[in-house]
């Protein structure tokens, strides 16, 4: 009889653990992260040549980090920054163009970047 007390509270012991812990996650949602570090910053838009072409195959660099891109046949590009800084000093060169050199602020969902002959 005593082994099946001793064995009850165990039980009720683990099962209000339990409860606890659940109640904690509740609590403190370590799921949900709203650290705005965390999420990736965007800078997108367009390369064009000076009657607004769309150039494509354009090579994009971000100064001091290993993100590279090439645009598409529109001269569209993408780059999602993750732990990065508010402003990006960008590159984007082109055989037959001027190398572009300018800084950014994030993010920029916009970006018309026009290159020269």
């Amino acid at each position: 009889m005593a082994e099946q007390s001793s064995r009850t509270s165990i039980i009720i012991a683990i099962i209000g653990a339990l409860g606890l812990i659940i109640v904690a996650l509740i609590q403190f949602k370590p799921w949900e992260h709203n650290d705005k570090k965390s999420a990736p910053l965007v800078f997108s838009g367009v390369v064009m040549d000076e009657s607004s072409a769309g150039i494509p195959n354009a090579d994009i660099s971000i100064a001091g980090r290993n993100e590279t891109s090439s645009t598409d046949r529109n001269g569209n590009f993408h780059f999602e920054i993750k732990n990065g800084p508010e402003t990006i000093r960008v590159f984007v060169r082109k055989a037959g163009f001027l190398t572009y050199d300018k800084n950014f602020n994030l993010p920029d969902s916009n970006a018309v970047i026009i290159i020269n002959k």
